[in-house]
């Protein structure tokens, strides 16, 4: 199906996601050093030839998106928070970086075939209350691929999310502790 579709049932403003809080403390420096490396599975992965247009939803602090546009990719970072895109926008212009980063829902996110590339990266996706808000995503940034285009969804099982989650362990998720 081509044809973006706009939600029309997104919940207000306590949604878990967008709490500021759990954003700030969530981009460690050691995640930027990591960048270049996963940029480089990620182009093999992919099997880029030259540069594409690259669509980088759920960009946070946009490292992937710095390191694809250092690069020669064409990136439009998007995300909903406005404290995120913030300092991806002065990282960009520290390095002097043309990228467009936009702040939306990726629940409404979409422009039609745009892009040669889509990419949802550090699990960002699936934490919708009803499938069909998760499914309205897919179905949009389907139509915000160009014929022929790529999308990467990266998400960790949740094996991998459950081990440091477990009770007892001390960590901290949202202010409770396990």
């Amino acid at each position: 199906m081509k044809g973006g579709i706009r939600s029309t049932e997104n919940s207000g403003p306590t949604e878990w996601f967008q709490n500021e809080r759990i954003w700030k403390t969530r981009f460690q420096p050691e995640l930027w050093e990591e960048a270049p490396e996963q940029v480089d599975k990620i182009l093999q992965l992919l099997d880029l030839q030259g540069t594409a247009k690259i669509l980088d939803l759920c960009c946070g602090e946009g490292r992937h998106s710095l390191e694809l546009a250092l690069r020669g990719h064409e990136v439009t970072g998007v995300d909903l928070s406005e404290r995120n895109l913030s300092e991806a926008r002065e990282k960009a212009a520290e390095a002097d970086l043309e990228i467009d980063f936009v702040q939306e829902d990726m629940r409404d996110y979409y422009t039609q075939e745009t892009f040669d590339v889509a990419l949802n990266l550090g699990t960002s996706f699936g934490y919708f209350e009803y499938e069909r808000e998760n499914t309205k995503v897919i179905e949009n940034i389907y139509s915000s691929l160009r014929s022929g285009g790529k999308f990467l969804l990266e998400h960790i099982g949740k094996e991998v999310w459950q081990g440091p989650f477990r009770r007892g362990s001390g960590m901290k998720w949202m202010g409770a502790t396990c």
